[in-house]
């Protein structure tokens, strides 16, 4: 999704700061998502049909960021560029979008409600500069669900970030559990894009001074590979007469095996795993494959949340989404009209 309206690049120690900053335009006059290429134009139009259709039309992250993330500027066309690559019309409902208002004293403003918009802020760090609306108002707008979901809350937060591997604007799904902890998960994101932006949005989330959490967070990649590693891995069922179910926990290399009197782990590359469980005689490919050949681990099971883990590992429960909502929050349809232009 490429446009006019993209960042340029500037060598460093422009006053400007930094890699990239907004073309110079007016800042009255702006840049509206009609200002672009004629793919984007594509792009924009074939996402109005099937709006307009009722179809569901997927969240994507935009391989360009419309508005550099250091920028606080441009704040209308940031939104309506968040608005343009977002969620609609899911068969089984929908989560909140990060409402574009949601500040303490509602003034009137310029957000699709009429209110004030949702103060943003930049953060930056371990190699990503992205802006999106501030920790304190994600933190608030997820109590503010969690109060009518039992604690829990699912919802998109916008976000434009440059990362080592280029730059994007897309929307993050965030849950907060009844614990407090959180997950992130980019929608639509490359798995890379995904790595560094989703954790560094949850790294702010769960930090105590949000403002330095990505400057003091180190490898952001081994910080999201370390928590796939503390999940584990659930069971599914193995057509088997000796073993009953089997999984594989990709971060730390394992593969579980049950038996309807034991638990075991064994070390081995993800290709023996399906060859053992995809097999006519899954038990005749594990002594031929594993039994006397893999490393032995001892796994166990988590009470709560039923996975499985090496014994060594650190084990935490990964935050369930909440379910989604049934009728269509104010957000979403607000933004849905904004980005048909008013229909």
């Amino acid at each position: 999704m490429r446009s006019n309206f993209s960042p340029s690049r500037v060598p460093a120690g422009v006053p400007t700061g930094g890699q990239f900053a907004p073309t110079s335009r007016p800042e009255a006059t702006g840049v509206e998502l009609s200002e672009m290429s004629d793919d984007t134009e594509s792009f924009l139009a074939d996402r109005r049909s099937r709006i307009r259709a009722g179809g569901f039309v997927p969240p994507v992250a935009a391989p360009r960021a419309a508005v550099d993330p250091r920028s606080s500027s441009y704040i209308r066309e940031w939104w309506e560029a968040e608005h343009a690559v977002a969620e609609y019309g899911h068969e089984a409902g929908s989560y909140p979008q990060m409402p574009d208002d949601f500040t303490p004293g509602r003034g009137s403003g310029h957000a699709l409600s009429g209110h004030r918009r949702t103060h943003r802020m930049a953060y930056a760090g371990a190699g990503v500069s992205m802006r999106m609306p501030s920790v304190t108002s994600i933190r608030r707008y997820a109590t503010e669900i969690g109060a009518t979901q039992a604690g829990q809350s699912t919802f998109d937060v916008p976000v434009t970030a440059a990362y080592p591997g280029g730059e994007m604007t897309g929307w993050v799904r965030v849950t907060r559990s009844e614990d407090g902890t959180w997950a992130t998960r980019g929608l639509g994101f490359s798995k890379e894009a995904s790595a560094y932006v989703a954790e560094a949005v949850q790294c702010v989330l769960e930090a105590r001074r949000p403002s330095r959490a990505l400057a003091d967070t180190g490898d952001l990649l081994e910080r999201r590979r370390q928590r796939a590693a503390e999940i584990g891995t659930r069971l599914a069922e193995v057509r088997s007469s000796w073993i009953k179910a089997a999984g594989y926990d990709k971060a730390t290399g394992t593969m579980v095996l049950t038996t309807a009197t034991h638990e075991y782990g064994y070390r081995v590359p993800s290709e023996v795993f399906s060859r053992v469980t995809t097999a006519r005689q899954p038990g005749g490919v594990f002594n031929q494959m594993v039994r006397g050949r893999a490393t032995r681990v001892e796994v166990r099971q988590c009470e709560r949340c039923q996975r499985f883990s090496a014994d060594v590992a650190a084990h935490r429960c990964p935050p369930r989404e909440a379910s989604r909502q049934v009728a269509t929050p104010l957000q979403n349809e607000l933004s849905r009209r904004r980005f048909l232009g008013g229909s």
